[in-house]
């Protein structure tokens, strides 16, 4: 079943990242860890606004796939 983006939590969880791009959590922590994505730390904790990601996603979509990080 697909999901629309009011579906998720306003504050989405690494599990959330891995499962809306279809990739391991280690993948989705590591884009976390990217200079440019809205990552908000609370302690040992790492999330992100729900519009703040797809918002960079869809930046991610823009940029020439030379720019875009392989990991």
């Amino acid at each position: 079943m697909q999901q629309t983006m009011n579906d998720f939590p306003l504050l989405l969880k690494v599990e959330h990242v891995a499962d809306i791009i279809g990739c391991s959590k280690r993948v989705a922590y590591e884009l976390m860890e990217l200079t440019d994505f809205p990552l908000l730390r609370m302690g040992r904790l790492k999330r992100v606004q729900r519009e703040a990601f797809f918002s960079w996603l869809e930046s991610q979509a823009n940029k020439p796939a030379q720019d875009i990080v392989n990991v």
